[in-house]
């Protein structure tokens, strides 16, 4: 297998609480801020390349971009061009433990051997389903030196960047929370 720079998994929550237009800002927020200048120059300038996947999560799962390696601006604006033209999946319960799971999975089937490897999240809740917690999945995404960011976007629970600071993100990690398209874009940027 190849060698890469960073292997990174988007988690896109897709949960009943996420409304129309909070689905359209993970989507779109990720989609414009791949395409943007200093983002895209990010991208490429990994060593090796990486490569990138984005599944949405509720309750259950399901691939919107599949792995895709990055090596020059033609990749990147397919990543951007399949990301903006997805249509939900699903809706469901707020299973993020599960969802991480299946982030640690996927990143076992990426298509190169990462130096890095990275699991961004995002999300406008609490866990409150599945059969696994966020907690756990935390520990053993540091036990396999994985790090795990939180994009936690403010809706109906306020202290929603909080829960993912105690509960989700890795100590290696990041949390930026999104109140608006620009937020969300933002957090991509400094990603």
């Amino acid at each position: 297998m190849m060698a890469c720079a960073l292997a990174l998994v988007l988690l896109i929550d897709v949960s009943g609480s996420v409304s129309a237009d909070r689905y359209s800002l993970q989507h779109s927020g990720v989609a414009q801020a791949l395409t943007e200048p200093q983002v895209e120059h990010a991208l490429l300038s990994q060593e090796g390349g990486m490569a990138i996947t984005v599944v949405e999560w509720s309750d259950r799962r399901q691939v919107v971009v599949p792995w895709h390696m990055v090596h020059n601006a033609s990749d990147v604006s397919a990543v951007a061009e399949i990301l903006a033209g997805a249509q939900r999946t699903m809706t469901g319960s707020t299973a993020m433990g599960d969802a991480l799971r299946e982030g640690l999975a996927t990143l076992n089937r990426a298509p190169c051997e990462a130096s890095r490897k990275v699991i961004d999240i995002s999300g406008d809740g609490r866990n409150n389903d599945g059969s696994v917690s966020p907690d756990d999945m935390r520990i053993i995404a540091r036990a396999n030196s994985v790090v795990i960011n939180g994009l936690p976007i403010r809706g109906d629970e306020p202290d929603v960047a909080d829960y993912y600071r105690e509960h989700v993100v890795t100590e290696d990690g990041f949390v930026t929370e999104a109140r608006s398209f620009d937020d969300f874009a933002a957090a991509i940027r400094t990603k």
